[in-house]
């Protein structure tokens, strides 16, 4: 190589290290010490005075998951979604807070909440696979003397039972 070249050729060298950090900057992933916090491409051979812009690198966005439906109340305490206003409606309860809980190893990670809709409705998207608790804040229901209904009442169905297993006085940490 020319003397002019060469320096270019250290010159980025020096640049790599420098932004890199002298450790990071090696052809191959070092797992040891990456612990594959890197995506890397295929090695891209270069001539000189040439610019390759083919290298992309696509993403997607992991979890097409939902967990939601209805929060409702159940006049006749059936433990059925069967009781509807007089539009034909479900009675939904509006404004009560849900959060959900992801299993992270032996523990529970609060993943995000929300208020439940004008119908009771509410819906949690983008969710990865995993293991899952939903819980109901019971501060923010119409009245205190609101108790759960009969989970997985006799006669009902995946679609119009009740979920709600048991009541507690503390949430994951």
């Amino acid at each position: 190589m020319r003397e002019m070249e060469m320096r270019h050729v250290y010159f980025f060298m020096f640049m790599v290290l420098l932004c890199l950090g002298a450790g990071t900057a090696s052809a191959q992933p070092d797992e040891s010490r990456d612990s594959n916090n890197y995506i890397y491409s295929d090695e891209i051979n270069l001539g000189t005075n040439e610019y390759n812009d083919t290298i992309d690198f696509g993403f997607i966005i992991p979890g097409v998951s939902s967990i939601g439906d209805l929060f409702w109340l159940d006049l006749n305490r059936n433990g059925i979604q069967d009781d509807f206003d007089s539009s034909g409606r479900l009675l939904g309860i509006k404004e009560v807070r849900i959060l959900l809980y992801y299993k992270l190893g032996d523990d529970y990670v609060k993943l995000g909440e929300q208020l439940t809709g004008e119908d009771g409705s509410y819906r949690f998207d983008g969710l990865p696979s995993g293991t899952y608790k939903v819980y109901v804040d019971r501060s923010t229901l119409p009245d205190d003397s609101y108790q759960p209904t009969i989970p997985y009442a006799p006669g009902s169905t995946i679609e119009n039972d009740s979920n709600g297993i048991g009541i507690t006085d503390t949430l994951p940490a």
